[in-house]
């Protein structure tokens, strides 16, 4: 004999909008569904995730939509493992699950459910070495999200001014010593001198 069920989990378990005739006081009180309130008041405490919401409301087993958030926490890795006991902890599985319910049921589901928000996704069985060789665990493998590679200098703008041109502010005397050195009719002594002269000015 097979088990059906149907379960459906509105976001919000109560809703109620007030105003007033000409619309300028009002109200809007909701409840959230203990089971998602983490989507509101959790967002950046713990070990959550931030990811595109309009995928992870697109998934419509609520099983999945778990498995959804707690793969999207090793986005980056590509990896994630859980024992039995965790898995059912972390997915609220009800105790009477058995092992076999719990892979055909929800691993299966949840893997073609977020096939399209995992690239490679894949579950491995971890098995005990015991009599029977019984699921103790379930890997989850998918291809990692890669992360944009930090740059130091990324948001420090360049300078839209050239460094200026030396020859425009050189004096006088040091184009007259320049020129100096290109005639001939100076002797060595004086064109050492004329050379060091140059040399400190550069580079002072």
């Amino acid at each position: 004999q097979n088990d059906m069920a149907t379960i459906r989990l509105p976001l919000f378990t109560y809703f109620e909008a007030t105003w007033s005739d000409d619309l300028s006081d009002m109200s809007l009180e909701v409840d959230v569904n203990k089971r998602f309130e983490y989507i509101l008041n959790e967002w950046n405490e713990g070990n959550w995730t931030q990811f595109m919401l309009d995928e992870f409301l697109e998934v419509k087993s609520t099983y999945s939509k778990t498995l959804f958030r707690l793969l999207k926490q090793y986005k980056t890795v590509g990896k994630r493992e859980f024992n039995v006991e965790e898995f059912k902890t972390l997915m609220n599985i009800p105790k009477s699950y058995s092992t076999g319910m719990i892979t055909t049921r929800i691993v299966e589901n949840g893997i073609r459910d977020l096939q399209p928000y995992f690239l490679n996704l894949k579950v491995k069985k971890i098995k005990s070495n015991k009599r029977g060789t019984p699921v103790i665990g379930y890997e989850f493998t998918f291809k990692p999200e890669s992360t944009e590679k930090w740059q130091e200098d990324k948001y420090i703008k360049k300078s839209r001014f050239k460094k200026p041109n030396r020859k425009a502010i050189e004096p006088k005397w040091f184009q007259e010593k320049t020129s100096k050195i290109k005639n001939s009719n100076q002797s060595p002594e004086q064109t050492q001198d004329i050379k060091e002269s140059i040399h400190r000015f550069r580079n002072s």
